[in-house]
């Protein structure tokens, strides 16, 4: 399964630091239904806790995921800078979920090699 993040997410992951250890486990809190909710199109609210703090006044994420095909990270913020994703915004997030989740290995790859996407990777955290 294909666990990636974007070059946004990269550099809000450096100005909060957040790690991939951080992201891979709110992976894995969605993939076991916790902290999560389902926006629709196969979008989710993902929790992650601050460091040494709770979940509930962390940061969120925003995640693309099928279930063993791919997990993208592509969004994130704070808790304490957003209360709610407004209605206008979650349509546009759906529509970039269903083109995300459409995107073939191929075109992965290129997105990769273009540094638009990033594998995210326990050992590889960021500069």
């Amino acid at each position: 399964m294909h666990k990636l993040t974007t070059k946004f997410v990269r550099k809000w992951m450096r100005r909060e630091h957040i790690t991939s250890a951080m992201l891979l486990q709110a992976i894995r809190n969605l993939e076991d239904g916790l902290s999560t909710a389902n926006l629709g199109s196969s979008l989710f609210k993902v929790r992650v806790a601050r460091k040494g703090q709770g979940k509930s006044g962390g940061y969120r994420t925003l995640i693309v995921y099928r279930q063993g095909v791919r997990a993208i990270v592509f969004y994130g913020f704070k808790k304490s800078d957003v209360d709610n994703i407004a209605d206008d915004e979650l349509v546009l997030f759906r529509e970039l979920a269903t083109t995300l989740l459409a995107l073939s290995a191929e075109q992965i790859e290129v997105a990769i090699e273009n540094e638009e996407l990033y594998r995210i990777e326990e050992e590889s955290d960021e500069k």
